[in-house]
């Protein structure tokens, strides 16, 4: 195990744009044809997209940890 400080996934950031472009499309699309398959697809994907984007804000908001002090 490596001490210190923890790893942060680095795939979030473009997860969620991915995820965002896809939903966009997805809603577009069902929109102008209204196919029924479009439209399910965007209410599958819509809720990650949420989700992921709420974790990417939790985690540019969050503090950074302090570095503990050196013992003497």
């Amino acid at each position: 195990m490596r001490a210190g400080r923890p790893i942060r996934p680095f795939w979030l950031p473009p997860a969620v744009t991915l995820l965002g472009a896809a939903s966009l499309f997805l809603l577009v699309v069902g929109i102008r044809t209204s196919d029924p398959g479009a439209i399910w697809a965007f209410a599958a994907l819509w809720p990650l997209t949420l989700l992921q984007g709420f974790r990417l804000l939790c985690r540019w908001t969050e503090p950074e940890p302090t570095p503990p002090l050196p013992l003497r």
